[in-house]
């Protein structure tokens, strides 16, 4: 980006202009686009006669002809008009986080949504122990039972899922135990061909 500063034939000459950056003096021809860092100085009176740069730093080694003063808050030189002379503020917003699932199941078989910003979720606290084998784990009816199978059960139909013939059909009241099923051992209180077929043949 240039300013055009010339007038008149291209034979005369734009003196007195400095280069914010370096502090040199420097002079132009009329017809000469004249970039955006040079600034008209009285000071500078002709290119012959650019000043000493070394002589007009601070005693932070700051340029003060090309505009640099010291900053004491970022220990360094730099020109206020690019750059301000203060501490960046710290953002105390943290970014969006985005969330992958509304809701999750808890162990105790409730469901709950998130809380908070970090896409956290918090399962009640239960106090009833877990279900072990061959107790009731979830069932049907007006007050139905949801409770975690002990470690190292897992969960089957109950014994009300019976084989007639050669098909294995549930019958009202039908829920689900916890069980070890999967140890070669028929437990023959709950488990059966039908609801434990590896274990009961």
């Amino acid at each position: 980006y240039y300013i055009m500063k010339s007038k008149g034939p291209c034979a005369y000459l734009h003196t007195g202009y400095r280069n914010t950056e370096t502090g040199l003096c420097e002079d132009f021809g009329s017809c000469d686009r004249i970039p955006v860092k040079y600034v008209k100085d009285v000071n500078c009176l002709s290119s012959t006669t650019n000043p000493i740069i070394g002589g007009d730093k601070d005693e932070h080694g700051c340029l003060g002809p090309a505009g640099y003063s010291w900053c004491a808050v970022k220990n360094k030189c730099l020109r206020v008009w690019e750059e301000k002379c203060e501490v960046a503020p710290i953002s105390t917003t943290t970014d969006p986080i985005a969330c992958t699932m509304d809701a999750i199941q808890c162990p105790d078989g409730t469901y709950v949504g998130r809380t908070g910003t970090k896409c956290e979720f918090v399962c009640p606290t239960t106090t009833a122990s877990c279900a072990k084998a061959g107790e009731v784990s979830s069932g049907f009816g007006p007050n139905p039972v949801t409770i975690q199978c002990c470690a190292g059960l897992t969960e089957i139909f109950d014994s009300n899922l019976r084989q007639y013939g050669t098909e294995c059909i549930p019958t009202p009241g039908i829920g689900k135990i916890c069980s070890s099923c999967g140890n070669n051992i028929c437990e023959n209180n709950w488990e059966n061909k039908c609801n434990c077929p590896t274990d009961c043949k």
